[in-house]
């Protein structure tokens, strides 16, 4: 074909395409055409008539269509082309499946923008073989079937993704839908937005076939039928609205009603609930208080009556030391409870050991497994023992677990326990095969005062206080509790989760040094984007006779690495442009070796075992924690460089500082 001149006209009125004028590549229609349908035959001869003139205008094609569809349409071509098979082995005409290609941009159910884009714009290169100027012509109907598979909002999206491709003029697009698509009311504002999206819209074979006075005639039809169908929607709409109105008035009463009948019944339930408990909860008190209270009189009434009797005597002691203790632990959780209630319970911090915790709660209530032969067993992660809590109260939740465990397990059981790392937390595991928990109780089992069985007949004794103190406590440390059983007579495990703290000197009570750490002759860099941290590091350090030297950035430290001798560096971690992860790698990669071996320090705010594992792994010696103690921060520094401490007086020597870079 000659290079000329086309337009293509697809007339709104009449449905055909009429070519005028010298053909050419370019054509006046907007680039972006949609085409209604309700036969398969029309289609298939509407996109032929499309792709017809594309190939008299030597335009490339792209078919982007499904099987049945790419069959119909290469039919029909070859029929009326024989040059059709050359042209799809030149590459000149392209059908590609709908579905493939669009499993080539799709994210879950919505097209990507950028990966449309790349598959497309590739696909418009590839037609045009480097053909400047020359307009794909391309039909596609990727968005009806998007359209079929109830994926509307992915429909109108790839619409406007390919009105950004249309826009440059290198491609010239007719789409495709249905019209048994929309066939309900819902749809209307659906086929609104497809129709919005394209610069040309043409109906169906139904009206685009009529001569111009019949369509005419089917315009004013339709409009007379459209308005009456709004006179009759607005009148079902007012008294729709008047129905929906009584209605709701009517819902509103009722549900009025039944709200205030709801909380008058909750009310009086939950003040029975409340009498009902309060009843218990006295007389569960008044038997522990008293059970204990028999055997004290009882045996103190006996051992003065046979004083000469020893054996006696020392067993009635023995009972009256052991119920005392157990008034003790009733009397000391019901004021623990009262601390609670008033928020004057207090959580004492220091460095503990978990598996000595564990170790000496179960040798606590060892006596009482080994009285109902439960076994015990302990497993411990080493790496786990170490963090900060409050010892007494920490003992108290292992204690009460373990009590627990035991009280409910029958002879012959096993009571297990396991102390392991979780992550960055401390994980306590205590495992019974006791008599379980029943599933609609276990939401209440951290519960005050509640307990499964509180009548006249129960087996176990206590106040129900134990589990909700643990919960409290535990808690009060920042960790969590839970509890779980596969029912009654299955056993029940309770899981502690503690948050892990590096323990640091500020929170742990600690008597305060009477030694001073010297680093004379030791010269030390630090690196910290805040002025006042720097100031601070100078000051405790030059106070032990060190040399201090101080950089604001990693550039800056660098440059001073590389022009001094250090011996020792500490790093703040989190600096802004690059942070002490890349300081340390460049350092330690440094061709100078002394650079390379210098003594490192992280301090930082990110505390946890996450950041301390990552510092160390990065090439830093040791990892230090803020807000951190000057004592135990001068200490960590003369540890790395082998400067043991000695005894100094406050008026020591003071070391030098570079007062400008610090």
């Amino acid at each position: 074909m000659g290079r000329a001149t086309m337009r293509m006209n697809m007339d709104l009125s009449r449905g055909d395409v009429a070519v005028t004028g010298p053909r050419v590549a370019p054509f006046d229609v907007p680039n972006h055409a949609v085409q209604f349908y309700e036969s398969e035959t029309f289609l298939a001869e509407r996109v032929t008539a499309f792709l017809m003139e594309g190939l008299d205008a030597g335009q490339p094609l792209l078919v982007i269509a499904t099987e049945p569809h790419r069959d119909a349409f290469v039919a029909r071509l070859a029929s009326a082309r024989s040059e059709l098979d050359a042209l799809r082995a030149e590459g000149r005409v392209v059908f590609l499946d709908a579905s493939e290609t669009l499993s080539t941009f799709m994210i879950g159910a919505m097209p990507d923008p950028e990966l449309f884009r790349g598959t497309i714009r590739r696909l418009i290169e590839q037609s045009r073989r480097a053909r400047d100027g020359v307009t794909v012509r391309a039909y596609g109907e990727m968005v009806d079937v998007l359209w079929r598979d109830a994926n509307p909002d992915a429909a109108i999206r790839l619409e406007e993704l390919w009105n950004e491709i249309v826009s440059d003029g290198t491609i010239a697009l007719l789409c495709a839908y249905a019209m048994g698509g929309f066939r309900t009311d819902a749809h209307g504002s659906r086929f609104r937005d497809v129709c919005s999206t394209h610069a040309h819209v043409i109906p169906t074979e139904r009206y685009t076939q009529l001569d111009e006075h019949a369509r005419l005639r089917e315009i004013s039809v339709l409009q007379q039928r459209a308005r009456a169908l709004e006179s009759e929607l607005e009148y079902r709409e007012e008294l729709e609205g008047a129905l929906r109105q009584a209605l709701a008035d009517r819902e509103r009463a009722e549900a009025e009603r039944e709200r205030v009948l709801e909380m008058e019944r909750a009310a009086r339930a939950s003040a029975e609930a409340a009498s009902r408990l309060k009843d218990e909860f006295l007389a569960v008190l008044s038997h522990e208080l008293r059970t204990p209270l028999n055997a004290i009189l009882g045996w103190s009434h006996i051992a003065n009556g046979v004083p000469e009797d020893a054996a006696t005597v020392k067993h009635a002691l023995t009972v009256i030391r052991r119920n005392t203790a157990v008034q003790l632990k009733v009397i000391e959780d019901l004021l623990d409870v009262s601390r609670i209630v008033t928020g004057k319970l207090r959580v004492s911090v220091s460095i503990v050991d978990l598996g000595e915790i564990l170790s000496s709660a179960l040798d606590t209530v060892r006596p009482a497994a080994d009285a109902k032969r439960i076994e015990l067993t302990l497993r411990i992660d080493d790496s786990a023992r170490r963090t900060t809590g409050d010892p007494a109260r920490l003992q108290q939740v292992a204690w009460n677990l373990l009590s627990n465990a035991v009280k409910f397990t029958p002879e012959c059981g096993r009571v297990e326990v396991w102390l392991e790392r979780a992550g960055g937390q401390r994980r306590i595991v205590v495992r019974d095969t006791g008599q379980g928990i029943a599933r609609e109780f276990l939401p209440h089992v951290f519960e005050r005062f509640r307990q499964e069985d509180t009548g006249t007949t129960r087996k176990h004794g206590g106040l129900g206080l134990g589990l909700s103190l643990v919960r409290y406590l535990v808690e009060a440390h920042g960790g969590t509790v839970a509890a779980d059983s596969d029912g009654e007579g299955r056993g029940a495990t309770f899981t502690v989760t503690l948050p892990f703290r590096e323990p640091a000197a500020d929170s742990v009570r600690q008597p305060a040094p009477r030694t001073k750490v010297t680093l004379r002759d030791v010269r030390v860099l630090i690196v910290d984007d805040d002025a006042d941290t720097r100031e601070l590091f100078a000051y405790m350090l030059t106070g032990t006779e060190a040399t201090v030297a101080c950089a604001a950035s990693v550039e800056e430290a660098l440059a001073q690495l590389s022009s001094r001798a250090f011996d020792v560096m500490i790093s703040d971690i989190g600096m802004p442009g690059r942070d002490g992860y890349v300081l340390i790698d460049t350092v330690r990669r440094h061709v100078d070796p002394k650079v390379r071996s210098i003594h490192a320090i992280a301090v930082t705010s990110y505390a946890g075992e996450h950041y301390r594992r990552r510092a160390i792994e990065g090439g830093y010696d040791e990892y230090i924690a803020k807000p951190l103690e000057p004592g135990r921060f001068v200490a960590t520094v003369a540890q790395l460089v082998g400067r043991p401490s000695r005894s100094a007086s406050l008026g020591a020597t003071a070391g030098t500082s570079d007062e400008d870079a610090c």
